[in-house]
């Protein structure tokens, strides 16, 4: 027989007494809420504006300084976020990358290491998705000495 009440009980197993396996908590609603609305033009203006401009362009040559300096072509990027958020689902093209290998000391050719370029318009939505993970570690629904929940300057 299994019981549950303020305990958690696993009923009597072959003669044994019942076990106890923990306390229920309190359900406590959370200080913070969950905020899944499309994100805001204010919201995206503030990823863009954090942007390093000299950053290398993604493979569709596509660089952020573009969404900085160019109004229109924002207003654009703004609809294109809002409607992926929208209808749950990015661009194919936003999860590529490709691989470039760069020289670690100019005078050795066996000394290159890859990195990886990424379209600036999957990195800023990456970058607006943080806010779903924060909701989490602003609730301590994730226990931060174990998981950092990918969020920088959580310690």
């Amino acid at each position: 027989m299994i019981t549950t009440s303020k305990s958690c009980y696993i009923g009597t197993m072959k003669g044994q007494s019942d076990i106890m396996v923990g306390q229920q908590e309190a359900q406590v609603a959370p200080g913070v809420k969950f905020n899944n609305k499309p994100p805001t033009l204010e919201e995206v203006n503030s990823v863009v504006k954090k942007a390093r401009g000299k950053s290398s362009h993604g493979p569709n040559g596509v660089p952020s300084l573009l969404y900085k300096r160019c109004p229109n072509v924002f207003r654009w990027l703004h609809k294109i976020l809002r409607d992926a958020w929208n209808n749950l689902k990015i661009s194919e093209h936003w999860m590529t990358a490709e691989g470039v290998y760069i020289p670690k000391e100019q005078n050795l050719i066996n000394q290159f290491r890859p990195i990886s370029l990424l379209k600036v318009e999957g990195k800023i939505f990456s970058v607006m998705t943080l806010r779903l993970t924060k909701y989490l570690i602003e609730n301590a629904y994730v226990n931060v000495s174990v998981q950092k929940g990918g969020l920088p300057g959580v310690m």
